[in-house]
């Protein structure tokens, strides 16, 4: 997963023109869409489902940001729908202030839910994303976000991870 942030990470900075260059400031928000690849301690591989997150924030400065992020990825797998959701403090860093690229962590709660129709089981726990991204400005202030981010989830039964990719709406 390191690899694949860091070649993915350094694609776009590479790729990074001024026409991309920005005015951060104020209020931020954004949500997107995307699939993701799932897997717990239970599983031998991985599953894959949509995903989506909703994001708000307050401008630090040109190169950092900070807010509240929620990832939630779905699927139904043998008849039951199972979700892993993540509500996470974030903050982002621009390595440019005035270019498109960032990277982001945060920390937060992670939730799964199993419902088979009839009932349904969650458990809840500590949870963080981290991942990185690239606001490409298309006017104004609004940017379409391509992303890729690794979430986790920390339960008594064991732990989750989730890698994510998509692309989102951000405005600034």
């Amino acid at each position: 997963m390191t690899r694949i942030i860091m070649v993915v990470g350094v694609f776009f900075a590479l790729t990074a023109n001024s026409v991309d260059a920005q005015s951060r400031e104020g209020f931020w928000i954004g949500f997107g869409l995307g699939g993701g690849s799932y897997t717990d301690d239970d599983l031998s591989g991985r599953e894959t489902g949509a995903v989506g997150y909703l994001k708000l924030g307050a401008t630090i400065s040109e190169r950092f940001l900070v807010g509240v992020e929620s990832n939630v990825w779905v699927k139904e797998v043998a008849g039951v729908d199972l979700s892993h959701s993540n509500v996470s403090a974030v903050a982002y860093f621009y390595p440019s202030a005035t270019g498109s690229f960032f990277l982001k962590a945060g920390l937060g709660f992670a939730t799964l839910l199993l419902d088979a129709g009839g009932g349904s089981i969650s458990e809840n726990g500590g949870g963080g994303v981290f991942g990185l991204g690239y606001d490409r400005l298309v006017g104004g202030n609004w940017s379409i976000t391509p992303f890729l981010n690794s979430n986790v989830g920390l339960f008594d039964s064991g732990n989750t991870s989730i890698i994510e990719w998509g692309v989102g709406v951000t405005w600034h």
